[in-house]
């Protein structure tokens, strides 16, 4: 590739990054600065390997993104990052078909939608392209492994931890009005969790009903939901996060979920971050379930190198494990985890 070209591409990503106004909108930019370096070094001798996020604007695949390149340098493959800017599962279907085109030597990806992925997935595979799933499954392709957490075990462990706690509050009697915030309907990962969550809590409490509100995997609208829905319905007695798209705002940013909780609301939630962590430390969150997306970005990718070089076939589920949080534990992991940054 040209020099005075790269440098043009470098210097025009470093002007945009200065008028961002979302810290998360970095992997964009760290994704453009990889592929214009990859191709310059040995492209055609290095194995090519497309890592798909549900998407380009939500944070939470940051330590994913860092993880997978540190381990694509340690391997020796060209790691392309690459996913719509925002949640789109026809976005995901038009990348893997122009990656088929490509020719790239494997496939990763969160589906946004398990079975609106299928078809294209196994289009992959009968051209001989290898794809590993992570975060979330399609569990119905041809897709060579998933790597990830066992999302119907860790949406049971949470309606198990949010037994116990309406046990001691005194509240396990009581009849329960429950909102559950998820994100894209079709999401394999979000109906697993939320039916683990269900089916612990309906043979143990009194539910009176349950809510199930969609915010597409977009934070804002995530926040907006939530603030509207307990404006209208603060009766609710639980909130039930399948994922933490909410827990980037701090407390002052949503009043009525701090009223809500300061007025003896139950929130659990998926998903452990620092800000997350705040909030819980401050009260509006009763209990996390936190999963290891850093571990997602080394496992699939060590999996599907694997595959492609010495045809090592992979276990059907890769469970990369959780972490808990609870008013015993949080100190400590406030000493773990730290705020994202630019890095």
């Amino acid at each position: 590739m040209d020099r005075f070209l790269i440098e043009t591409n470098i210097k025009w990503v470093f002007i945009y990054m200065f008028n961002i106004k979302k810290m998360f909108k970095v992997i964009l930019l760290f994704s453009i600065i990889v592929t214009l370096f990859s191709f310059c070094v040995n492209a055609n001798e290095r194995l090519k390997i497309a890592f798909i996020p549900k998407s380009l604007d939500n944070p939470i695949f940051l330590d994913t993104f860092e993880a997978a390149q540190k381990t694509a340098d340690r391997l020796d493959v060209i790691l392309e990052w690459v996913a719509p800017f925002e949640t789109s599962t026809k976005g995901q279907v038009k990348i893997i078909n122009n990656l088929i085109k490509q020719n790239v030597d494997g496939i990763i990806i969160s589906a946004n939608n398990s079975e609106s992925l299928k078809t294209v997935i196994n289009e992959a595979f009968d051209k001989g392209i290898p794809v590993v799933t992570f975060d979330s499954d399609s569990y119905n392709s041809e897709r060579l492994t998933y790597v990830g957490t066992d999302n119907y075990l860790v949406g049971s462990e949470m309606g198990n931890s949010l037994l116990n706690i309406l046990k001691e509050q005194g509240k396990i009697k009581n009849q329960q009005e429950i909102m559950i915030l998820s994100g894209v309907k079709g999401a394999s990962n979000l109906k697993n969790r939320i039916e683990g969550f269900i089916n612990s809590i309906n043979e143990n409490i009194k539910v009176k009903e349950v809510d199930i509100v969609y915010c597409d995997d977009n934070i804002q609208l995530a926040i907006e939901l939530v603030e509207e829905y307990l404006k209208n319905n603060m009766s609710t007695d639980i909130v039930f996060f399948a994922g933490g798209w909410p827990f980037y705002a701090p407390a002052d940013a949503m009043p009525n979920f701090k009223k809500w909780a300061d007025q003896g609301g139950i929130a659990v939630g998926i998903d452990i971050f620092y800000s997350a962590l705040i909030l819980q430390k401050e009260g509006l969150i009763d209990y996390l379930i936190g999963q290891d997306f850093k571990n997602m970005g080394i496992k699939s990718l060590e999996i599907i190198v694997d595959f492609i070089k010495d045809k090592k076939e992979p276990k059907e589920f890769i469970d990369t494990g959780y972490t808990i949080s609870n008013k015993d534990n949080i100190d400590h992991l406030l000493k773990i985890y730290k705020p994202w940054e630019v890095r």
